[in-house]
């Protein structure tokens, strides 16, 4: 019986004898000494890749399902802030017209709705978030804000036309103007459909 599979043509040293053997020997032919197999069988070597082959994958997926997973939780924790800020727009924006004193176009209302509105225009444009909130809910706002200060402008300017043409200052009248300028200039700041940009501006005094 063959000690041997068929050579491929390569050689090495038989470690007992020193005999030159043909490398896919099984036995050496002079003495008989049994070859290890991890000396001339390349499985085992198979066996470790494939092994760590594994390893990794198992890796990158269990680093895969970790970032989808806090990208899941960033994703609820923008939809919450989503909400609320949602919830201060609509508290505010009701006082716009006429607040508990009686007073249309206050700023601390005006101003309470914008920056709602503008925490619900970055959350909703954050690409985490494409898709997960409603875009009518932002621009049913958005429109009623607008509706709301103009509204609100017109009022107050209608009720006190002949006066502030007129020029007439005192404590009541310099306030009526700093809401209307603020009003107007929220106007003409605003682009498109976005209120990202949009600065707040309250001076001292207009003239």
């Amino acid at each position: 019986m063959s000690l041997k599979k068929k050579s491929k043509g390569n050689t090495m040293k038989c470690k007992y004898c020193g005999e030159e053997i043909a490398n896919d020997s099984l036995f050496c032919e002079n003495c008989g000494g049994k070859v290890m197999a991890d000396e001339n069988n390349p499985k085992p070597k198979v066996r470790w890749m494939l092994i760590a082959l594994v390893v990794l994958l198992t890796g990158l997926t269990v680093v895969g399902l970790l970032v989808h997973g806090q990208k899941e939780k960033k994703r609820a924790e923008l939809k919450d802030k989503y909400v609320h800020a949602m919830q201060r727009f609509d508290f505010n924006v009701n006082y716009i017209l006429v607040d508990k004193e009686g007073r249309e176009g206050a700023p601390n209302w005006v101003i309470g709705a914008l920056k709602a509105l503008q925490h619900m225009e970055k959350i909703k444009n954050d690409p985490l978030c494409n898709g997960q909130v409603a875009d009518t809910t932002f621009d049913n706002r958005y429109d009623l804000f607008i509706s709301r200060i103009k509204q609100a402008r017109d009022n107050i300017y209608q009720k006190n036309k002949k006066d502030l043409d007129n020029g007439v200052h005192n404590l009541y009248y310099d306030e009526i103007r700093k809401r209307l300028y603020l009003m107007e200039s929220i106007l003409e700041q605003i682009q498109g459909e976005s209120v990202t940009n949009v600065q707040i501006i309250t001076p001292e005094k207009v003239e």
